[in-house]
C-alpha cells in the first residue's frame, strides 16, 4: 500500500454517490491496493466503510472480515456471493453485473399497484419519479415517460386536472 492512498482518493472524488461507492480496476493488484486504502482513508476523516463486496478473492481476503457484507462468507476456500442492492440496481458480483429486479409482470399490474384512478400531471411525475437510477442505466426506458411530462407542460394545464383521453392512453 501506499502511503498517499492514490486509489482511494481517486475513488471517493469519482465513484462515490452519497453513501455508495461504486468501482472498478483493471486488475487484481490495483483492486487489492484499493480495499486496503479506502477503508484506512475513510476512518481518518472519520467515517467507517461497512458492506464490502466484490468478485475479487484477493481482495476479499485482505480485508478484515468485520468490513465484508454479511452475504459474503468463504466456504472450503470459495468465495460465496449474494446478489446486493447499489444505487437501485442489483450487482451480482459472480457474472459481475447488475440488472434491475421488476416487480411486476405487466404494464396494468404496475399501474393498479400505483392505485392510481385518473391520470393528472401529478400522478404522471410522481410514477416518473418513482424509479431511482442516479446513474442513468434505465435512461433508454425512462426517457420516454419523462419526454411525455415536458409534453405535459407545453399543455399549460394544472397539476391536477385529469389529461384528455388521447393523453391519458399514451
Amino acid at each position: 500500500m501506499t502511503s498517499d492512498f492514490a486509489e482511494a482518493k481517486n475513488t471517493i472524488r469519482n465513484s462515490c454517490y452519497m453513501d455508495d461507492c461504486i468501482d472498478s480496476r483493471p486488475t487484481e493488484d490495483e483492486l487489492h491496493s484499493l480495499a486496503v486504502e479506502l477503508p484506512e482513508l475513510l476512518l481518518r476523516g472519520g467515517m467507517k466503510i461497512c458492506k464490502i463486496y466484490s468478485n475479487s478473492p484477493k481482495a476479499l481476503e485482505s480485508l478484515d472480515p468485520l468490513l465484508l457484507a454479511k452475504e459474503i462468507s468463504f466456504d472450503e476456500g470459495e468465495t460465496v456471493y449474494n446478489d446486493q442492492k447499489v444505487l437501485g440496481m442489483v450487482y451480482n458480483a459472480g457474472p459481475d453485473c447488475f440488472t434491475y429486479n421488476v416487480k411486476f409482470s405487466t404494464i396494468r399490474d404496475w399501474k393498479d399497484s400505483l392505485c392510481i384512478s385518473t391520470w393528472t400531471k401529478r400522478t404522471v411525475l410522481r410514477v416518473t419519479a418513482s424509479h431511482y437510477d442516479p446513474l442513468g442505466f434505465a435512461s433508454p426506458v425512462t426517457i420516454q415517460p419523462r419526454r411525455f411530462l415536458q409534453d405535459l407542460w407545453q399543455e399549460k394545464m394544472g397539476w391536477d386536472d385529469p389529461l384528455s383521453e388521447a393523453l391519458s392512453r399514451r
